[in-house]
Order: structure tokens, then C-alpha cells, then sequence
């Protein structure tokens, strides 16, 4: 597996540094972030800078650094991100979403569910 992402990550000009340190303690500002980012619509946007910091600079994806320059890379105020990402209602999606991957049976990553199906 790890010959095969280095061959990948060659091919779009990437060097990530494997393995990547893990688990993250900033899962869920990530999650946090990354809810906003997909309501927002930036998602892909944030999630190729922060997994390009976290694989080739060693910046623990969720955490400072790589939260507020990811958001600045990607052209928006990580002040105002990162606040609106500890709101109440982005809280409360994590919650839902995370209730309902529970109630699917997802308990790692990558998993993926079609209706009720889980792949993985």
C-alpha cells in the first residue's frame, strides 16, 4: 500500500512523507472545518491543503498550523472560519452525522455507505 500512494501521489506531484502521523487529536476541528467547507462549498479546496500539509509538511491536520493556513491558502479569514466552525449548529450537524454513521456501522475510515450498504 505504501509503495502504491508514492507511485499515486508522484503521478499529481505530490511527496507525501509516509506514514503520516496518526491518530489526529484535532479530529474534530478538522470535521468541524470541513462541514463548513462543504456548506460553503470549498471543501475539495480544504481538504487537498490541509492532507498536502499533513502528508508532506507534517502539519497535524486540525491543528495550528495547518488550520489557519490551510483556510488562508484556500482564500478565506480563518478567524471567521474557525468561529463560525465552533458554532451550535456546525456542532450539531457533527452530531447527526456522526449519529447516523454509527447507526450504519461505520467505525473506521475509508468506509462508505450506498442506502444502507456499508463498503469498506
Amino acid at each position: 500500500m505504501r509503495r502504491d500512494i508514492e507511485r499515486r501521489a508522484r503521478r499529481y506531484g505530490l511527496s507525501p512523507r509516509i506514514p503520516a502521523s496518526y491518530p489526529l487529536s484535532g479530529l474534530v476541528p478538522a470535521n468541524k472545518v470541513a462541514i463548513l467547507g462543504v456548506e460553503e462549498g470549498w471543501i475539495q479546496d480544504y481538504t487537498c491543503a490541509t492532507y498536502r500539509r499533513w502528508f508532506e509538511d507534517g502539519d497535524m491536520a486540525g491543528e495550528e498550523p495547518n488550520l489557519s493556513a490551510c483556510i488562508e491558502e484556500i482564500g478565506h479569514d480563518p478567524a471567521r472560519v474557525l468561529a463560525d466552525a465552533q458554532s451550535e449548529r456546525i456542532e450539531q450537524v457533527l452530531t447527526r452525522a456522526t449519529d447516523e454513521a454509527t447507526e450504519l456501522g461505520i467505525f473506521g475510515s475509508p468506509t462508505f455507505a450506498v442506502d444502507r450498504d456499508i463498503l469498506g
